[in-house]
C-alpha cells in the first residue's frame, strides 16, 4: 500500500512537470492538496482551487486560513526535523515577500512551482531550510 501511494505521487509529479503556473489552479498549494488527497483520500481541494487569482490575494487568503499547515495538514501531519525526507513529505518555506511556498518531496527531488517557471523538479538538497511535515494519516 505504501509503495502504491508513493508511485501515485511520483506519477502525479511527472504528469505536472512543465505545466504553466496559474494562481489558484496550478500553483504550489493546488499541487500540495492534490498530493494530500493521494495520501489520505481526504479532499481539501476546494480550500484552494480558484480561491485567489494573484500573489496578493493568495497571501491574504493563506493568512486568513492560517496557512497551508493549519488549513490543510492540521491534525493529519507532524513536523519532522530536516533530513530524512521521504516521498510525499511537504516542505514549507516562506519567500522574501512573505508568501508561503509548499513543495513536495519526490525522493531525491522536490516538486515545486513558481510564477515564472511553472511546475518543475529541483534537487532535494536545495530545500534544506524548509519546515518539513510528514502526513501521518494515510489511506
Amino acid at each position: 500500500m505504501i509503495e502504491q501511494r508513493r508511485q501515485a505521487i511520483r506519477d502525479y509529479a511527472y504528469k505536472m512537470v512543465g505545466k504553466s503556473f496559474n494562481w489558484g489552479v496550478v500553483d504550489c498549494h493546488t499541487l500540495a492538496v492534490d498530493v494530500f488527497y493521494l495520501i489520505t483520500d481526504i479532499d481539501k481541494r476546494a480550500l484552494v482551487y480558484e480561491r485567489y487569482s494573484n500573489a496578493k490575494e493568495a497571501l491574504a487568503y493563506s493568512a486568513l486560513n492560517g496557512g497551508f499547515e493549519k488549513a490543510v495538514l492540521g491534525e493529519h501531519s507532524q513536523r519532522k526535523p530536516n533530513g530524512g525526507e521521504t516521498i510525499g513529505d511537504f516542505l514549507i518555506s516562506i519567500s522574501p515577500d512573505g508568501n508561503e511556498q509548499v513543495h513536495i518531496c519526490i525522493g531525491g527531488s522536490v516538486l515545486t512551482c513558481d510564477e515564472k517557471k511553472g511546475v518543475r523538479l529541483h534537487p532535494l538538497s536545495a530545500y534544506k531550510n524548509c519546515y518539513n511535515y510528514m502526513v501521518v494519516c494515510s489511506k
